[in-house]
Parts: C-alpha cells; sequence; structure tokens
C-alpha cells in the first residue's frame, strides 16, 4: 500500500479514535438566571450527531449553550464535557479546557475585522502554536475551500454579507480539533438559502469530522430537516421532539445547487438515521486500527457515506 496513504489513513484514525467516545452530558440541571425547571435536565449528546435545541423566545436556550461552555453556572447540577467536570470561566483552567474541547460559533461570528479571511480562519492554529504560518495557511485554504470562500480568501471580512460571514466563523470552527461545537443561532437573519448552506455545513462537521454539534435555533422546520435530534426546552424541562410525519418535503434551494429534502415517512428516516450513525461509529473504531488496510476500508465506507449525504441531502 502506498506510504502516504498508509500515513493519511493514520492521521485521520487518531482524530477519529479521540471524537469516537466523546460526549456531552448534562446532569440534574435544575435552574439557571432565575429560570426554574419542573424537571431536571439530564442527558448526553454524542459525537458524530447534530443536535438541535428550540423553544420559546426567553426561555434559556442560549443560557443552556453558555452552561455547557462553562461561561454560566448552574445554580445547580453539572456538566461533563469529554468525561471531564467543564471549569467555569472564573477558573484558571476555563480558557485552556475550552480550547481544547469546545468551540462556539455565535450569530455575531465574532470576526476580527482588520484581519482577512484567511486570516480569520487560520487564527485558531496560530493561537495553539499548530505548526508555522504556511501550514497554518495551508489548512484554513482547505477549510475555506469546504464552506465555498476560498476565493474571498485575500478579502477583509469588513467586505463580506452576513451569510458569508457565517460561512467564515464556521470554517474557522472546522478548523478546530475542539471536538464539540456549540452554534447560537446561527442561521439568524440569513435568507433560506443561506440558512441551507449553513445547516448543510454545520452537519458536514458532525458527519465528516465527528464532532459533537448543538445548535440553538428558533426554526422548527430546518431544526427537524437537518438534525439528528430536536429538543425542545421549556419551564417543563428538556425534551425530544418527533419529527413531524409527511408524505414528501418541497425542495430548498441553495447557491451549491438543489437541495431535495428527505422524503416519505420522517419517523422511517430517523431509524435509517440512528442505524447509520451507529455504523459511523463503529468506523471510527476501525480506523485506529494498527492494520492500514482496515483502516483504509474504513475511510472508504465514511466517504462514500458522506458523499452519499451530500448529494441527496438526506441526513446520513
Amino acid at each position: 500500500m502506498n506510504k502516504e496513504l498508509i500515513d493519511m489513513t493514520h492521521t485521520i484514525s487518531k482524530q477519529a479514535a479521540r471524537v469516537a467516545l466523546f460526549q456531552v452530558e448534562l446532569k440534574c440541571v435544575t435552574s439557571f438566571h432565575g429560570i426554574g425547571l419542573a424537571n431536571p435536565i439530564t442527558c448526553k449528546f454524542q459525537s458524530g450527531r447534530m443536535f438541535s435545541i428550540v423553544g420559546d423566545s426567553g426561555v434559556g436556550k442560549s443560557t443552556l449553550l453558555k452552561i455547557v461552555a462553562g461561561v454560566v453556572k448552574p445554580q445547580r447540577g453539572a456538566v461533563d464535557v469529554g468525561g471531564h467536570r467543564v471549569p467555569l470561566e472564573s477558573s484558571s483552567d476555563h480558557v485552556g479546557f475550552c480550547r481544547d474541547r469546545i468551540v462556539m460559533i455565535f450569530q455575531e461570528q465574532n470576526l476580527i475585522e482588520h484581519l482577512t479571511v484567511l486570516q480569520n480562519v487560520a487564527l485558531p492554529l496560530w493561537i495553539n502554536k499548530r505548526g508555522r504560518e504556511p501550514e497554518a495557511d495551508k489548512e484554513a485554504k482547505r477549510h475555506l475551500e469546504d464552506v465555498g470562500m476560498l476565493e474571498k480568501a485575500p478579502q477583509l471580512v469588513q467586505s463580506l454579507s452576513g451569510g458569508e460571514r457565517q460561512r467564515v466563523a464556521i470554517a474557522r470552527a472546522m478548523i478546530s480539533k475542539a471536538p464539540l461545537v456549540l452554534a447560537d443561532e446561527p442561521t439568524e437573519g440569513l435568507d433560506p438559502q443561506r440558512c441551507v448552506e449553513v445547516m448543510r455545513l454545520l452537519r458536514f462537521m458532525a458527519r465528516k469530522q465527528g464532532k459533537t454539534v448543538i445548535v440553538v435555533t428558533h426554526n422548527h422546520e430546518i431544526a427537524h430537516r437537518y438534525s439528528d435530534r430536536v429538543l425542545e426546552l421549556s419551564q417543563v424541562g428538556l425534551r425530544i421532539v418527533k419529527r413531524p410525519v409527511r408524505t414528501q418535503q418541497p425542495a430548498l434551494k441553495s447557491s451549491g445547487g438543489d437541495y431535495r429534502g428527505p422524503e416519505g415517512n420522517l419517523e422511517s428516516s430517523t431509524a435509517e438515521a440512528d442505524s447509520i450513525t451507529e455504523r459511523r461509529q463503529e468506523l471510527y473504531k476501525h480506523l485506529a486500527s494498527d492494520n492500514a488496510q482496515e483502516r483504509l476500508e474504513a475511510l472508504r465506507e465514511l466517504t462514500k457515506i458522506a458523499k452519499q449525504e451530500i448529494m441527496t441531502g438526506r441526513p446520513a
């Protein structure tokens, strides 16, 4: 087998093995910022999946994300990320903990206006000192190509539209090795086409990169269309929302071409997605094998699953 191919599968296997067993766990979170819940929140978010949290305005969706990130302390309960208790923002361990495990995508994007698109995306690599500048720029360009923004690389971010800025923020999240992505209203203020692009890219991070992606959104339709699980937060607590049963969904268009929504019974689609997710978890474990051929076969199957999802728009 080609040595370069062996090295490539080995590199991918190390990252896949790291995220394969990663999960976020909320333990008996019952109240925060004056919001009391009738039932404590106890749930798990697994790697390789995308979760959306919906609910009425003011119920605490964004605050719940901040609790996961350690920015807000729950009055009761705790949060574990990757098997470790999340330190509070006031703790000296907080910055290092989040840098290695958590990346956040905000509605405001938090891009640096006086830097170029390329510099904004490469910034996490510079901060973590993972390689010299040429290597960081090369990796940043690869992720800008993933989000369709490579041509904009030399431009200042202040010249970009809202949808373009959000794609740059997603590329910056992609370049981070953190296994957990928290996105707070990432489609707010975007037109329907840009909403489709953003949600597909977030799902790409879960499926292709094996990350745990948790999205807060008020858009129930797009949450059901792209997420593995949709959860609703209310004063009662956090509950799973079943996908609406429809015979057919209308097509949506994005700038990348026609997007065809999943057809048929969506409950069946959920069961199918669960089966494929379980298979993906098995393949991540095979990527950690010492056998190069086994790693290659697992990589091929993961690539096939990802291509099928991209081509059909199905939540595979």
